[in-house]
């Protein structure tokens, strides 16, 4: 992304002298994100399935032939359907965020509603709970990216990454750890044991801890759903 001078979000927000952008910027931005979100999903039918600051990248949305000292401030106009928002910006934060990185996108319809493969698996610690929680009859959709710009949003006004900056410190218990291990290895939640383990060179499991924590890093920062994700037709 060689064209976005500013680089990706999250390594912007770092750079930031205070290292928080103010309540004004961070609406600014995530409506962008949303923004983008919305027409690759209406016009290509896309699922990004890896959304995070680091694949939002920022460009400059001044006029570069304008002295800073003599700059307007800038307004982006966006439209949906027979809405036009407008957003204002001071020109020495005014940005275009762009979304990047579609190696794990999909665009075909066709796979909407379908159970979740592996290739939904992609930053381990921004798996949406209901993968964890219901597996295999977990399914493909939007709704991984809704998750994702939520975590991006508390990204922005927080200013820390939601589980390894905020709940860094925050591992998952043993004996929840040896529940969810027992659960984990049916064969209803194939999916998830396919990301979780691998043979070594004695044809032993390797066991990964990510998706531990992250399931339990989502019930310390939200607390249990309240919805029971249809227990009765995929158990507990």
């Amino acid at each position: 992304m060689e064209l976005c001078q500013h680089g990706d979000i999250e390594d912007f927000i770092k750079n930031h002298p205070k290292k928080m952008l103010s309540p004004c910027d961070c609406q600014n931005l995530l409506f962008q994100m949303a923004f983008a979100l919305h027409v690759a999903g209406d016009r290509f039918g896309l699922k990004h399935y890896d959304v995070k600051l680091l694949n939002f990248f920022l460009q400059s949305a001044k006029d570069p032939s304008i002295a800073e000292e003599e700059h307007p401030h800038v307004v982006l106009r966006y439209g949906v359907g027979s809405h036009v928002f407008s957003l204002r910006m001071h020109p020495s934060t005014a940005q275009v965020a762009k979304l990047a990185d579609y190696g794990t996108s999909m665009t075909s319809v066709d796979k909407d509603w379908q159970p979740v493969t592996i290739g939904q698996f992609t930053t381990l610690e921004n798996t949406p709970p209901d993968y964890l929680i219901l597996g295999n009859a977990a399914q493909q959709g939007y709704g991984h990216d809704c998750f994702g710009l939520g975590l991006c949003m508390l990204h922005l006004f927080t200013g820390h990454g939601p589980y390894e900056e905020i709940l860094d410190e925050v591992v998952c218990p043993e004996n929840l750890k040896e529940e969810l291990r027992n659960i984990w290895k049916h064969e209803s939640y194939g999916v998830i044991y396919s990301v979780m383990y691998e043979k070594d060179d004695n044809g032993k499991d390797i066991e990964y801890q990510t998706l531990f924590d992250t399931l339990y890093r989502f019930l310390v920062l939200f607390g249990i759903p309240t919805n029971q994700f249809e227990m009765n037709k995929h158990g507990k």
